[in-house]
């Protein structure tokens, strides 16, 4: 898999993607954050890239939502979302090239 990108456009906003060291330090559990205010997309550092990804994609899906005007949404929906767009965009490379 690539790499993340620098940034990531949600509904007219630029995210920048920061891959941190230690998110998931004081026991927070998590692999990602998104933070709308500062237009950012934290990742933890210490996982693999598949697992980077799915991240990347469950804080996507969580953005798309919010500028949606739907910010009381389901966890597991997310999940299910992150792993799932993941596996066919891996499975379809066609899917990837527009």
């Amino acid at each position: 898999m690539a790499n993340l990108p620098e940034t990531i456009r949600i509904g007219g906003t630029d995210y920048t993607v920061k891959v941190i060291k230690d998110l998931r330090s004081g026991n927070t559990g998590l692999n990602g954050h998104i933070l709308y205010n500062d237009c950012e997309i934290r990742i933890e550092e210490d996982m693999t890239e598949h697992v980077k990804w799915v991240t990347a994609w469950h804080e996507v899906i969580h953005g798309i939502l919010e500028h949606a005007g739907m910010s009381d949404h389901k966890e597991e929906m997310v999940c299910a979302l992150g792993y799932g767009i993941t596996q066919v965009l891996r499975d379809n490379e066609y899917l990837r090239n527009g």
